[in-house]
């Protein structure tokens, strides 16, 4: 009886929307409806009470590509035939209990399992296990691994002054990649018919890893493979009451993350350098931490304006052991001027805004937004070693950063009538920083925007935006490196912004729509001597799509990035005395067909290429009479084929194929043609760009019952 009731529901909206008088709201329902005979009014899609219902998907796939890069995207780790098998099982009672049970890719890299179990606006919760493994490449290396922190050399290594001399006939390959195990438990709750509300959800991941180091010891450097084993630990719990007009929240968030390797050691495969020259290397990894922090948020809304403001508090630590200054037995260091840092840093954030409706087409907006945080770390004098072989002469201090950003957004919006809105705005920034160049900088921000909609058939965008940085003096740091005092940082430096942006959204009556998008932005660092000093960074975006019939669309679009700067810099440590550009372009396109409802309205069908391109070109050129560098472009190239298709052989039972095909080649002058010895005083790992065919074929059967 419970559709019947909505259905009748539904019925007394047709006389509303057809302008027929009705009782009011509170006598709508005193109709007499003992007469209606409703023995008729029956859901074929829903289920019975207490019946299990759900679906189970089976089939075989089939990948010929041995590449790493192209076996991640479909969760494989080889190039031989894998298993589908996805599904979900779910059970209603008639007071609105209800158990999930579900899985997906249970034969893959990319498996996720879970249970749901819950009550209709009263309680749920969801128990869940995910498993992501990504292999990204294979490396070269002498090293080998003993106890996950210590890389040691084959017996017998031979050690050199150049990578060339040294005997790199005893490589094995290394697969680098990541293995990721997550548990979460969500937890909802409602009390009082709703007003009360709590929420706990816990996640635990657990990391294991391969991937490259690079250890030097002072000017040698050795790509090593180094081991991940991490454990990601977050918790979070909310109480929240809502009324009518306003709710309010108070939550908890906390995070442990624990690193079960804190350092890693590797054994020197280069000629050690003087007496104190160190045959082992030392370095530590990322240190365990903790975050806590509480948040206080609420809104509160009326016909004419809304408020919402959201306020947290948060402490991270940190105290894990320092390493020594060394472990060259060749060394005689002083004693650590502390075992740990006993880090500490407070965080505070708030975020308010206000919308205000003064008339049914004028509406102000402004939001504030203010982040504070407070390194308390305590500053300590080390007397460090270099790479394990040279004593320092002078004390280093760590350095706390502090920082605070305030953001002021004020906004405008007047709607003229039903076809033209306009609206402006006003951004501020404002960064206040400790131990960087600039103390203090302000970025003031001017925007319009313009919709109009005068045709029928389309809708015109328009927005301009200008924008500028300054702040405090600009003074270069000296304390640990020296540092040319012209250089300006570009993310600190001043800069002088100019957007734009126009797009055309065209809807006529017709069987096809259109949209044209046009950006630009240009960026100006007028007062900088060394470093970057333009940018342009412009795009065009068009889509089609076009309905053939009710069966058949087509869809086509392209995009065009071009994305170009400018920088000056000092070979001779003074004024400048050389150019460099860099010019990116990336171009995207594809064309889509979409088949609905052949054959009986029994076959649907997609099919989608996607073209992608992109170069990255650097030069440079001298100003002055000095030797530059030239590199080679940057580029990825990638054609994308892939088509779906589905079947309904009965009522219950669809079968599903897909195909997907990609050929992918990419360029990269870091590792292209470098061979492990190419470099005099780099060990390399030899690792190559990309370039495969790959073909990948699934199909499978779904039965739903």
């Amino acid at each position: 009886m419970i559709l019947s009731k909505y259905a009748f529901r539904c019925l007394m909206l047709i006389p509303i929307l057809f302008g027929t008088n009705l009782p009011n709201a509170e006598s709508l329902w005193d109709f007499n409806t003992s007469a209606v005979n409703s023995d008729k009014w029956k859901c074929k899609f829903c289920l019975e009470q207490n019946d299990w219902f759900g679906a189970l998907d089976l089939g075989l796939a089939f990948i010929s590509a041995d590449d790493l890069h192209f076996q991640n995207q479909f969760g494989v780790d080889d190039s031989t035939g894998a298993l589908v098998i996805n599904g979900e099982v779910k059970k209603w009672s008639e007071k609105g209990h209800y158990l999930s049970v579900y899985g997906k890719d249970l034969s893959r890299e990319t498996t996720l399992v879970g249970l749901t179990k819950g009550q209709w606006k009263n309680y749920q919760l969801t128990l869940s296990f995910q498993e992501l493994e990504i292999t990204d490449r294979n490396a070269l290396s002498p090293f080998r691994s003993q106890g996950n922190h210590r890389l040691n050399l084959p017996l017998g290594w031979i050690a050199a002054g150049t990578s060339q001399k040294l005997s790199t006939t005893d490589l094995h390959s290394v697969v680098l990649g990541s293995q990721r195990k997550r548990v979460a438990l969500d937890f909802k709750k409602r009390f009082n018919q709703g007003a009360w509300r709590t929420e706990i959800n816990y996640q635990q991941e657990e990391k294991n890893a391969s991937r490259l180091f690079n250890g030097n010891i002072l000017t040698y450097v050795s790509q090593l493979p180094q081991t991940i084993d991490e454990t990601h630990t977050q918790v979070s719990a909310s109480l929240s009451y809502h009324r009518e007009n306003w709710q309010l929240a108070l939550s908890y968030y906390g995070s442990v993350f624990d690193n079960k390797i804190s350092s890693i050691q590797w054994e020197n495969p280069f000629t050690t350098l003087g007496s104190n020259g160190a045959n082992m290397g030392q370095s530590a990894t990322a240190p365990d931490n903790r975050f806590q922090k509480i948040t206080l948020s609420g809104s509160y809304h009326r016909p004419r304006i809304q408020l919402r403001s959201t306020i947290s508090a948060g402490q991270q630590t940190q105290d894990q052991n320092f390493l020594p200054y060394a472990v060259n037995p060749n060394l005689t260091t002083t004693d650590l001027p502390s075992s740990n840092a006993n880090a500490k840093v407070d965080t505070f954030n708030s975020h308010f805004r206000l919308l205000y409706r003064l008339q049914s087409n004028w509406r102000f907006i402004a939001n504030y937004r203010y982040d504070d945080r407070k390194n308390r770390t305590n500053q300590i004098n080390f007397l460090p070693v270099s790479s394990d072989s040279l004593p320092a002469i002078a004390h280093l201090k760590n350095t706390p950063y502090d920082s605070t950003n305030e953001k002021l957004d004020v906004e405008s919006v007047w709607r003229i009538d039903r076809n033209i809105k306009m609206s402006v705005g006003y951004d501020r920034r404002e960064k206040k920083r400790s131990f960087q160049e600039r103390k203090k900088t302000e970025e003031n921000k001017l925007w319009a925007k313009l919709s109009m909609r005068y045709w029928r058939e389309g809708q015109l965008k328009l927005m301009i935006a200008d924008s500028n940085r300054n702040g405090s003096d600009y003074q270069s740091l000296n304390d640990n490196f020296s540092q040319n005092i012209l250089l300006r940082k570009f993310t600190l430096a001043d800069r002088d912004r100019l957007e734009s942006s126009l797009s055309y959204h065209h809807t006529p009556p017709g069987p096809w729509n259109a949209n044209l998008k046009l950006r630009s932005a240009r960026d100006d660092y007028g007062n900088t001597t060394l470093g970057l000093t333009d940018s342009l960074d412009k795009s065009i975006d068009l889509a089609i799509n076009y309905r053939i019939n009710d069966k058949i669309a087509v869809n086509l679009y392209t995009q065009r990035r071009w994305i170009e700067s400018e920088l000056l810099g000092s070979n001779s440590f003074s004024l400048p005395d050389w150019k460099g550009t860099n010019n990116d372009e990336i171009h995207t396109a594809g064309i889509g067909l979409i088949l609905d409802s052949l054959i009986e309205d029994k076959l649907s069908a997609s099919l989608d290429y996607i073209y992608s391109f992109s170069r990255g070109e650097t030069s440079s050129s001298p100003l002055q009479t000095v030797s530059i560098d030239s590199f080679s472009d940057v580029t990825v190239l990638q054609h994308r084929i892939e088509s779906k298709l589905n079947y309904r052989l009965s009522e219950n039972t669809d079968l599903h194929f897909l195909i997907n095909y990609q050929r992918y080649q990419d360029s990269d002058w870091h590792i292209d043609d470098i061979e492990v010895s190419g470099i005099d005083n780099v060990l390399d790992a030899g690792l190559m760009s990309f370039n495969y065919n790959g073909f990948y074929f699934s199909s499978s059967v779904e039965y739903r019952f």
